[in-house]
């Protein structure tokens, strides 16, 4: 058996031809990074305006998109009573109304299960309709968990009760699950956080739905056929 002697090994060619293969390795590896990088910006730049978009649903945007803000605090901070969190969501309302931008964040949110008709119906309450935030809050939550859950289930904070009431007339309803009251809080989070504050989901978003439903329960409130509206039973 022949062994190559040192000239062999270290040639000409057998060097040119280890480097010339370690400089492809390298070329080839620049390119993928290079592909890799491109990618990214890529996905970058199309993050950018989503981002911006949830921003402006959320408030968190730039500073000049905020309202009701000041240098030196929100106007939610100094929320004490009820009618200041419900003055407050009125204002807030009537702000979106003229809104083009949350209009456009809200022609582009999608929540599952909620259908053209359903979305167009809940445009209307919150542009077009009255500014009576407890009808609004309690107009969008049938349509987005039903009649039945509202007549039948509490709701509660985080899946959880809230303190019983001592009353003798206690309302014994169990507490709708914490999917479907994670249904509410993200669509309300989108007309402002207030809405989801502690103080806020009790004020705005539970008594009005929880009283709705002892309504529906009782037989005092009734839904019209085939429509999210409802009537109160007249009284003789």
């Amino acid at each position: 058996m022949d062994i190559p002697g040192d000239n062999e090994i270290f040639s000409n060619s057998s060097i040119e031809g280890i480097s010339e293969s370690r400089d492809f390795s390298i070329s080839s590896n620049y390119a993928t990074i290079d592909q890799r990088l491109n990618n990214i910006e890529t996905t970058i730049r199309d993050l950018i305006p989503r981002i911006i978009t949830i921003e402006n649903c959320l408030g968190i945007g730039s500073k000049q998109s905020k309202v009701f803000t000041t240098e030196a605090y929100p106007e939610e901070w100094s929320l004490r009573r009820d009618e200041d969190y419900v003055n407050f969501a009125k204002k807030k309302i009537l702000h979106l109304r003229n809104d083009i931008s949350w209009r456009q964040c809200f022609a582009a949110y999608q929540l599952e299960g909620l259908t053209d008709q359903q979305r167009s119906k809940i445009d209307f309450i919150l542009t077009k309709g009255p500014i009576n935030v407890s009808k609004i809050v309690n107009s969008i939550a049938l349509i987005l968990i039903g009649a039945e859950d509202i007549k039948n289930y509490l709701i509660g904070v985080h899946g959880e009760a809230v303190k019983k009431s001592t009353r003798v007339n206690m309302d014994t309803r169990p507490i709708l699950a914490i999917e479907k009251e994670s249904r509410l809080r993200t669509f309300f989070s989108l007309i402002d956080k207030v809405f989801i504050s502690p103080k806020g989901w009790e004020t705005l978003v539970r008594k009005p739905i929880n009283q709705m439903g002892r309504e529906f329960f009782s037989g005092k409130r009734k839904l019209k056929s085939n429509s999210g509206d409802w009537t109160r039973k007249k009284r003789n």
